[in-house]
């Protein structure tokens, strides 16, 4: 059933010529430090802004620790 969900959305965001949502950083999970990268997320993959701003920093990521 999400796949059907899934393409609807898709499908959605086709028809409403491909719309971006524009962030300018996200909070580290590990750390809680603020990363200043821009980037942007199709509006159908979108999991709002509070789930769509958090990630890894490029320390943690690398699996260094402070």
């Amino acid at each position: 059933m999400k796949g059907i969900y899934y393409f609807f959305r898709w499908v959605k965001w086709l028809k409403y010529k491909k719309p971006y949502i524009n962030y300018t950083g996200y909070h580290c999970g590990c750390c809680g430090n603020w990363v200043n990268e821009k980037f942007k997320v199709p509006t159908y993959k979108s999991c709002g802004e509070w789930g769509d701003t958090w990630g890894l920093c490029p320390i943690c990521k690398g699996g260094e620790t402070r």
